[in-house]
């Protein structure tokens, strides 16, 4: 990643330091009908898919449930940081000059009509390329959580009825950001927690089973609530709990701390329009100073960055769905190729073959919910590696593997479906952006002094490999061509982030 410089000033400083449009006409988006220099509207030429936009109703409704629940994020101040993390990113993707759209696609609670994601598309030249990720709960998280060049649609029939605020469904948080899935308005929270309740491929509307449903739980939650028998399940002791609590307690405590900066300022982000915030990060020399000002200047550099090549390159090769845990292990050995010493590894993005591999992990480690332990056996079984349990999920653990030892990172999340869930991905790729705030402070004193100092804070992100698809990701396509895959940025310290498994060779 290139250097990266950002300069805002007055009121954009102290936005962008806290965190590290109103409403409009129907905004679905179709690729055939888009134009740059006009406002979105629902179109369906040719049969095409679209995306699920907010609409005026929809928008207002989340946006009064924010004034209402204090800890709901009104929609505009998501896309203020949206906007933010889409400048970060270009040089991470060649996003200069693109947009953020003007409203988000809405993603519920899975057990509630609670908005849990704000979803703004980047779109570049009338195509969409990207997609930035915020929480719509600030205790699920920082502004943003995920970032990535997936681009999910879904019919237009399907769209006019997510879209509809009194309408039947909603999208779900269920199996993000990799999937689109859709349930009725009308499930009870214990219908989910039961695992009774019916949730489809938004696309297709095909019924998932059970088995395909993922639904994340705070990981406090998950462990306050855990009784002997799950914890003994989950290979985690007294010792472990306590300390994964602590760190838990202390994170929430943190990002609290966040979220009220946050609110401090919610009139002056409000007031900073997209035509601002972009001129003065491309445009740092035409900041006029104001010699009493507190923080005068910030810059976002990336500082860090590490990429597993073995892994990135095949993170578009055939996806074998399945279970996620073989599945996570059939993409480690992917990128291990005639390294891990199993003849069976394909060494070319051959369908039938790796569907064969992910057949023998899934025959030895078996099927549903499984412990790191499992994942361990199926690859040390069958190659020359191993997975080594670690507690927590801690950014130095991960960062300091994948750049000591090559190997990448198996990443659990906690979750529940009708009892407590796992979900694996895997980790290939580690970045750190430093944001340095210069800091100036005048006063008089028998003539003008000047004290002037630098703040920095920091941003650690992971490139994950996630296995969960369906026929959106089959149908739709990357910019480039390739099919679209489960592959983006989530940063670290996520609330739902578990335990990690390291790759090691025996």
């Amino acid at each position: 990643m290139k250097l990266k410089k950002m300069t805002m000033t007055g009121v954009k400083v102290l936005c962008a330091a806290a965190a590290l449009c109103l409403i409009g006409c129907n905004n679905f988006f179709s690729p055939a009908s888009f134009s740059s220099n006009k406002k979105t509207t629902f179109a369906d030429s040719g049969g095409n898919l679209v995306t699920p936009y907010a609409n005026m109703t929809s928008a207002r409704a989340v946006q009064i449930a924010a004034e209402e629940n204090p800890s709901i994020v009104d929609w505009r101040i998501s896309r203020f940081f949206a906007l933010l993390q889409k400048i970060d990113f270009e040089s991470v993707y060649p996003w200069h000059g693109a947009t953020i759209s003007e409203y988000p696609v809405i993603i519920y609670y899975a057990d509630s009509n609670t908005p849990r994601y704000y979803e703004f598309r980047v779109i570049k030249n009338g195509i969409e390329v990207g997609a930035i990720t915020c929480n719509a709960s600030k205790l699920e998280g920082e502004p943003v959580a995920y970032v990535s060049t997936m681009t999910h649609q879904v019919t237009a029939e399907t769209a006019q009825q997510l879209t509809d605020i009194s309408g039947a469904v909603r999208l779900a948080a269920i199996n993000y950001p990799s999937q689109f899935v859709m349930r009725d308005t009308t499930v009870s929270a214990r219908s989910v927690m039961q695992g009774e309740a019916i949730f489809k491929d938004a696309l297709s509307g095909e019924t998932l089973t059970q088995d395909a449903v993922f639904i994340e739980r705070n990981i406090l939650e998950c462990l306050e609530k855990a009784d002997e028998e799950t914890l003994e399940r989950l290979e985690i002791n007294a010792s472990d709990k306590t300390t994964m609590i602590a760190e838990a307690q202390e994170q929430a405590h943190d990002m609290a701390s966040l979220w009220n900066s946050i609110d401090e300022i919610i009139p002056q982000i409000l007031a900073t329009t997209d035509e601002e915030i972009e001129r003065e990060y491309q445009n740092p020399d035409a900041i006029v100073e104001d010699a009493s000002r507190h923080i005068y200047a910030s810059e976002t550099t990336t500082v860090q960055y590490k990429m597993l090549n073995d892994w990135y390159s095949k993170r578009d090769w055939h996806n074998s769905l399945g279970y996620c845990g073989p599945a996570a292990v059939t993409f480690v050995a992917l990128g291990l190729g005639e390294k891990a010493n199993f003849d069976k590894i394909p060494l070319t993005n051959d369908k039938t073959e790796i569907k064969n591999l992910y057949n023998i992990f899934e025959n030895t480690i078996g099927t549903g919910p499984k412990v790191i332990s499992s994942l361990s056996k199926g690859l040390s079984t069958h190659t020359d590696y191993m997975i080594e349990q670690k507690l927590c999920h801690r950014w130095n653990d991960v960062n300091n593997h994948l750049n000591n030892y090559n190997l990448p990172v198996v990443s659990l999340r906690s979750g529940w479906y009708g009892d407590w869930g796992f979900h694996y991905r895997v980790i290939i790729g580690t970045q750190t952006d430093r944001k340095r705030d210069y800091h100036k402070i005048s006063w008089w004193w028998f003539g003008w002094k000047s004290k002037y100092w630098t703040k920095d804070k920091y941003t650690h992100w992971y490139y994950l490999h996630d296995n969960t698809s369906n026929s959106t990701a089959r149908l739709n396509k990357h910019v480039d061509g390739n099919s679209e895959h489960g592959n983006f940025w989530e940063k670290s310290g996520g609330v739902h982030q578990s335990t990690l498994g390291l790759v090691k060779h025996k």
